[in-house]
């Protein structure tokens, strides 16, 4: 990520959240350059909209749950449960509609094999020899 590109991150940040400056945001995001700038601009987002973040210097800690979807969606049937998929579907909601949508694989039944191969291999079994 480029510096024009984490100067505008860290302002957009310093526009969500206006205690925090924009020098002390660019200084945590220059710790995750290396990042992809997609999932940095969405972590530092999230990380800037959550209220249990009282400073932008604990953004590089990949721990933070702004690295996390899980917490962030709520579901939209439930809205008491996080999302745990992207999509905004909690656990039950997922399991419910690939219950319905999507059939189970089919259970593969084995073939017995004939009587004469049966017995060989019995008898190999069992150490005898046919």
């Amino acid at each position: 990520m480029n510096g024009q590109a984490i100067n505008a991150l860290g302002y957009l940040m310093s526009q969500i959240r206006p205690e925090w400056d924009a020098p002390g945001c660019v200084a945590a995001l220059r710790k995750l350059a290396d990042m992809p700038i997609a999932e940095l601009t969405i972590a530092a987002a999230r990380y800037a909209c959550d209220p249990e973040n009282t400073t932008p210097g604990n953004l590089p800690n990949l721990n933070n749950r702004a690295w996390d979807t899980d917490w962030y969606l709520p579901c939209k049937k439930h809205p008491h449960e996080r999302a745990r998929r992207t999509s905004g579907e909690c656990a039950g909601c997922y399991s419910d509609r690939r219950a319905v949508t999507e059939p189970q694989p089919l259970q593969r039944q084995g073939t017995p094999p004939d009587p004469a191969t049966r017995q060989k291999l019995l008898a190999a079994i069992h150490g005898g020899t046919s």
